[in-house]
């Protein structure tokens, strides 16, 4: 068995790291966007949204590396997010593919279905398994802090930090992630710097080949960000939800209706009540639980007047038009906050 996974954000250097202390096969994340992306948008039925047409191409890219079994981490909820394992399995079969799609899911929250299944694609215990999960959000946990305090260097001084990269297991890789985060001391308060909010759905968010290094090109800007739901708890949300942003979202949606959106609503309203200057939120073109959450942001905006930036995302989406587009909102941002 050789496997390989998407490219979604630190997730990557997680899994690659656990491929490597368990000796499994694997392909790196395939680097290559706009080849991945034509040829899962010609494989895709018309209408699915870019996370599904993005991973489709890398999983035909990194099966001619010798990839057998593709990695999902897939979904919860009614989204089609939670489908995208079969229709992959599906389209692969039908192209001739032998390559096995496997979701890591936790199907209706169950923990122990989750261990059982990732118990079997690494070939250990359960015991171990779950062992290796917890090591394997603890470093995630460092990875979420590392990123965030390397973009606030970027904001701060204007130097570009190297990025993070796998280790050969989890110990290694959370030691090499501490030194670093405890190198880099913030100088200036976070007050006296914009910040603005990033919610939308999780690709989106957390992924820099698809959203264009939407954090990053902020931080050139001197704008701290932060995310409506880190990849470190990306698994409680699988698991669980985050209680605290469904509570917070309540007042304008009480209920999950698939996807990120009651996140992406919760986390608005505690970035208002915190004082962020304000949010963009980012989600790939038909996501039928953002276009909700859009609405309902236009609603919160005539109670609490706050600047929402939207930006849509397809395949056709380039970083030139949205690099306009910050640079006009970091201005408006800038001016009204000169204005009090």
């Amino acid at each position: 068995m050789k496997v390989c996974f998407p490219n979604f954000g630190s997730v990557g250097i997680v899994l690659e790291t656990l491929c490597r202390q368990e000796n499994i096969a694997y392909t790196a994340p395939q680097a290559k966007l706009e080849e991945a992306l034509t040829i899962g948008a010609r494989l895709s039925p018309e209408g699915v949204c870019l996370p599904m047409k993005r991973m489709l191409g890398e999983f035909v890219l990194a099966e001619r590396q010798g990839a057998d079994t593709a990695l999902f981490l897939g979904g919860s909820g009614p989204c089609r997010f939670g489908y995208f394992a079969p229709m992959m399995q599906t389209i692969l079969q039908q192209q001739g593919s032998a390559m096995r799609v496997l979701s890591m899911e936790a199907p209706e929250g169950s923990r122990l279905q989750f261990i059982k299944d990732l118990s079997r694609l690494i070939g250990c215990s359960e015991a171990r398994t779950a062992r290796l999960l917890l090591k394997g959000w603890r470093a995630m946990q460092w990875l979420d802090k590392w990123e965030a305090l390397r973009l606030r260097v970027i904001a701060e001084t204007g130097r570009r930090p190297p990025k993070a990269e796998a280790a050969d297991s989890f110990s290694l890789l959370t030691a090499r992630l501490q030194e670093q985060c405890k190198a880099w001391q913030p100088k200036t308060p976070p007050q006296d710097l914009l910040r603005v909010g990033i919610v939308g759905d999780i690709y989106s968010t957390v992924d820099p080949l698809i959203n264009h290094g939407l954090q990053e090109r902020l931080a050139e800007m001197g704008v701290l960000t932060r995310r409506s739901i880190e990849l470190s708890s990306y698994l409680l949300h699988l698991l669980t939800g985050n209680r605290a942003q469904n509570k917070a979202a309540r007042p304008y949606l009480a209920r999950g209706i698939g996807g990120f959106a009651q996140e992406t609503i919760g986390a608005s309203q505690q970035m208002l009540a915190e004082g962020f200057d304000g949010l963009i939120q980012v989600y790939p073109l038909s996501c039928m639980p953002e276009i909700v959450a859009d609405g309902i942001l236009a609603g919160m905006q005539q109670d609490t007047p706050i600047p929402v930036l939207r930006l849509v995302l397809d395949e056709h989406s380039g970083q030139a038009g949205n690099q306009t587009r910050l640079e006009a909102f970091t201005d408006m941002l800038k001016r009204r906050r000169k204005a009090g």
